[in-house]
């Protein structure tokens, strides 16, 4: 995605057009909310990662660790 739009900057750079400044604003825009949503979605995965075993890990050592029921 970023390199799409890096792409279309490029071009709307190197086109001299009137509206150029218009299209490199809304470009630069819209990578800079694609690149904090994706930090913030890498931030949640990683968080899934360390959790994720963390939380099995406690759940077998209580499964592990509970007394043995007497019959």
């Amino acid at each position: 995605m970023t390199i799409f739009l890096s792409k279309l900057l490029k071009i709307a750079q190197t086109a001299n057009l009137p509206y150029a400044p218009a299209v490199e604003e809304v470009i630069a825009k819209h990578m800079t909310n694609f690149i904090r949503l994706a930090q913030e979605q890498w931030f949640q995965f990683g968080l899934v990662l360390i959790s994720f075993p963390l939380l099995v890990f406690l759940f077998l050592k209580v499964l592990i660790n509970r007394p043995n029921p007497t019959i």
